[in-house]
This record gives C-alpha cells, structure tokens and sequence, in this order.
C-alpha cells in the first residue's frame, strides 16, 4: 500500500481526490450516476479542488496546436497558389481599352471559327468539324491577353481565305492545314462526342430544323446559308 500511494504521489503537484476503485473497474471513468442515466452516454467527471488549475485547463485545450491539421492547411493552400499560377490573368480594365465601335467583347467559340473556316473545308458540316477537327495556335512569348487578341484577329482575317494555307497535307487520309499565320488545323486521331441541346421536334420545331441544319448541312453564314430568305428554318428543309 505505502509503494502504491509513493508512485501516485510522485506525479502529484497540488491537491487532487481519487476514487476508490476495485481492481475491475481500473478502466472505468469517473461518473456520477445521476448524470449517466439523465446523459445516457460516457463522461468523464472529476472533483475540482484548485480554480487556477482548471482555468489553466481550459486555455490550454482551447489554444492547443493542431500541427498535423496546420501542415494539411499549409500544404493545400501552397498547392492551390500553384496551381492558380497556370490560369490565365485578364486585366480588369480590358474592355476599357477596346474601342467605342469594337465587337470584340467576347471570347471566340467553335460556331464563329466554322464560319471562317478555310475554303478546303467548305463542305465540312459543323458537327464533323468540331468533332474532328483541332487548332493548333503558335507559340509565342507576348503576354496571354495579347496573344489570346492576335489570334482571334489572325483567325477573322484570314481563316476563310485559300490563300493563306501554305501547307495542305493529308496523311493516311487526314487533314492537316497550316495557315500563314502559323494557326495549325489537323484532323484527330479519335473523334469528339459533341453534345448540343437536341430541341424536341413537338415542342419547338423552329430550333430543331435550325439544331440540325447548323450541324449537317455545311454554311458559313446562318440567315442567307441556311435559312434562305423564308420565314423559319422548317420551311427550308
């Protein structure tokens, strides 16, 4: 009994009470059994004999460094700032650079290259175009707004003209056309599925004639290719 009481007292620095326990009940917590029936769950009670000591408790559980949580943190906010540095910047005052009469006031999109695309591909449908069809753009070491602007100023002058390939191939029957201003298009190896809103014919059957000639029938511009001067798009089916 004295070895027992010298080993607690060893990790002892103020006043504290134990519970007397049976030998079976080495692993239990203490509780109060009023609480375990009113909590129905474990708790873990004990006596408060020293104010200080439990205020220094409670600052310190709350304050504690979590170091493994903190280097998580650390480590998903360094590979977020990475990966932020591939997208590209655009000023914010961009659009007040642009004319009073400019149309550049959106990014271009694959309807507005197939309209300018150059005449080998005249009897390219869309569908087939942005299916199997890529563009391939210069490499170049100005900044990305500048060059994102020179290649949509590049593609409008000169994307529907013949004169601006230099270079036609076709490999194992695959086009690959460079244009003069370094704009690359080349056929893929697999086609793209495409997907497009697929109008129903019973609830809207204008945009559904109109879906479907802009995709299967080859045009460049939508009102005098497909349309043909008459009222709606069914009438031109």
């Amino acid at each position: 009994m004295k070895i027992t009481l010298k080993a607690i007292r060893s990790n002892l620095s103020g006043p504290k009470v134990f519970l007397k326990r049976k030998p079976s009940e080495v692993r239990v917590n203490g509780y109060m059994k009023t609480v375990l029936i009113a909590w129905q769950a474990n708790h873990d009670l004990q006596f408060v004999l020293d104010a200080f000591a439990c205020a220094v408790y409670i600052v310190s559980y709350i304050s504690k460094s979590q170091k493994g949580m903190s280097a998580l943190l650390d480590q998903a906010a360094k590979e977020a700032r990475q990966g932020n540095l591939d997208l590209k910047h655009q000023q914010s005052s961009a659009l007040e650079k642009l004319g009073p009469d400019s149309t550049e006031i959106e990014s271009d999109n694959d309807i507005k290259r197939y309209s300018r695309r150059p005449k080998q591909l005249e009897n390219w449908c869309l569908a087939d175009y942005v299916s199997q069809l890529e563009l391939q753009y210069p490499k170049t070491s100005e900044s990305s707004d500048d060059h994102e602007t020179e290649q949509q100023e590049n593609e409008s002058e000169s994307e529907n003209e013949e004169a601006n390939a230099d270079v036609i191939e076709e490999i194992n029957n695959k086009i690959d056309i460079t244009l003069k201003n370094g704009i690359r298009i080349y056929q893929r190896k697999t086609p793209k599925v495409i997907r497009y809103v697929k109008y129903n014919y019973k609830t809207d059957s204008e945009n559904f004639y109109r879906e479907r000639l802009m995709l299967f029938y080859p045009w460049r511009n939508e009102l005098s290719d497909l349309q043909c001067g008459h009222e709606t798009f069914e009438k031109c089916t």
